[in-house]
């Protein structure tokens, strides 16, 4: 899925969608850009293929820095993001809507994967920065 992990203050990891669409995503893949001059991690575009059009490649999906308006290092755009995304209706639509790479929830078999709807939204943002269960329902109980 098109997300991403607080390993620990600062230092996201960021996951790259499957290029295979089992769990309901759009096949998809991120390319980095990077500093030369710290080899830090800049900005990235994720590109997608479409299910439901089919077309004949993989096509510009976004980039995390026009998406969502941030610059600089990737790790710090992320950490702001983290907590951007509690209060900024916009990031958290955008976010929501992109983590299945543009997949429609449903495939041609008939399996369904559902959005990220008000319900389950808190389960997700505290996955961001939470690894542990314990954390988890902690935070999801305080959102």
């Amino acid at each position: 899925m098109d997300e991403y992990r607080m390993m620990s203050p600062g230092n996201p990891a960021v996951t790259t969608p499957s290029i295979a669409p089992y769990f309901g995503n759009n096949p998809a893949f991120k390319v980095f850009t990077f500093s030369r001059a710290t080899l830090k991690a800049t900005d990235y575009t994720s590109l997608n293929y479409d299910l439901a059009s089919a077309p004949s490649q993989f096509n510009r999906y976004y980039t995390f820095s026009m998406a969502y308006l941030m610059q600089g290092y990737l790790n710090d755009s992320l950490s702001l993001l983290y907590s951007e995304l509690v209060t900024n209706s916009a990031m958290q639509q955008f976010y929501r809507g992109n983590y299945f790479s543009g997949h429609n929830y449903s495939d041609p078999v008939g399996n369904e994967y559902y959005p990220i709807t008000n319900k389950t939204w808190p389960v997700y943002w505290c996955g961001i920065g939470n690894m542990g269960e314990p954390e988890i329902v902690a935070y999801v109980n305080y959102y």
